[in-house]
């Protein structure tokens, strides 16, 4: 178009020069528009086939979970690995977590937990981050090497997202002292963190923690309280001092 513009006669463009510079001007405008408005139209496609691949993402996610709740869990791993393959931090986790331990259904694979548990934490996952956190700190199968350092980070992730097993477990090692230096203070911060959302090993612990006097003043009525309510949960009863047993 502006070319056609540019073919006008010597003779006009010399009468009509601000009529010249006018269409010149129009037509760079409409070029300037058309440009964004097909810009435009690419972003909002792209966009679109993005949302629409994270909600059958999603979607997949959400029909795997429903078949692994009715223990049909062929039909839950088809799903899972379909969601997990479209890049579903949370299908990528739980997969994860079922091959590396041999969920439900699953023979166990490692090597394939251990890559789901990779992606999955990559993106973010806290489930992923726990489980691959813990591998780190057991050391799995040989396929990974015991690194504290790498646990703890890991572990850190999922416990600060509220993953209150990821927070339990932390309780217990910083309790314990392995891997990391010993600190009741920051056990305690864990485990209440994680009891109070209902972990039962957590609960457990805290009951321990308050029997023995651990970093607090012993406290047998608090003691108590923390192993009624592990108890609660199915946490089984040698578990708890004899002078607790009667009355749960």
């Amino acid at each position: 178009m502006i070319s056609s513009v540019l073919r006008i006669e010597k003779t006009e463009r010399e009468d009509n020069p601000q009529d010249l510079e006018v269409l010149i001007k129009g037509e760079y405008r409409m070029k300037i528009l058309y440009i964004l408005a097909v810009g435009f139209m690419v972003i909002s496609v792209c966009f679109t086939q993005q949302s629409a691949m994270g909600t059958d993402a999603q979607t997949d996610y959400e029909t795997g979970l429903k078949y692994y709740n009715s223990q049909d869990y062929a039909q839950a791993l088809k799903w899972l690995r379909k969601a997990a393959n479209q890049g579903h931090a949370r299908a990528q986790g739980f997969l994860g977590v079922m091959y590396n331990w041999g969920k439900e259904g699953v023979t166990k694979d490692i090597a394939e937990g251990l890559k789901w548990l990779s992606k999955g934490a990559d993106q973010g996952d806290a489930q992923a981050q726990h489980g691959l956190g813990l591998a780190y700190y057991q050391g799995r199968g040989g396929l990974v090497t015991q690194n504290y350092a790498e646990a703890l980070k890991l572990l850190l992730k999922a416990a600060n997202q509220g993953h209150a097993q990821a927070q339990a477990f932390l309780g217990a090692i910083y309790h314990g002292g392995r891997g990391v230096d010993q600190d009741y203070a920051e056990a305690l911060k864990w485990l209440r963190k994680a009891a109070d959302q209902g972990d039962a090993g957590a609960q457990l612990m805290l009951g321990h923690i308050y029997f023995n006097g651990d970093g607090v003043s012993k406290n047998l009525i608090e003691a108590k309280n923390w192993y009624r309510k592990a108890v609660a949960q199915g946490m089984a009863l040698w578990l708890i001092p004899e002078e607790f047993h009667k009355g749960f």
